[in-house]
């Protein structure tokens, strides 16, 4: 089995009012191209109060590394947590 980092995983929490929707981290998704399945490794679920409609979005390793360094910001990649 040998299982490839597809991508982090995000929630998709909208914010209402005209902002922007927070995309925060709570795991990874990973590939197994061999078998052909994909694995969702979370190390955190939002809570429902917190606006979480229960969508997690995957964004791919390799877009955004070659994504704008701005972009990050703006798919909420700036938090100082190492993971």
């Amino acid at each position: 089995m040998a299982m490839k980092k597809l991508g982090d995983a995000c929630a998709y929490i909208p914010q209402g009012g005209g902002k922007k929707a927070l995309y925060v981290k709570i795991g990874a998704a990973f590939i197994d191209e061999e078998d052909n399945w994909v694995a969702l490794k979370l190390d955190s679920i939002p809570i429902p109060g917190s606006g979480w409609t229960g969508w997690i979005n995957i964004f791919n390793e390799e877009t955004r590394k070659t994504a704008p360094a701005n972009r990050e910001k703006e798919l909420g990649f700036d938090d100082d947590i190492p993971f």
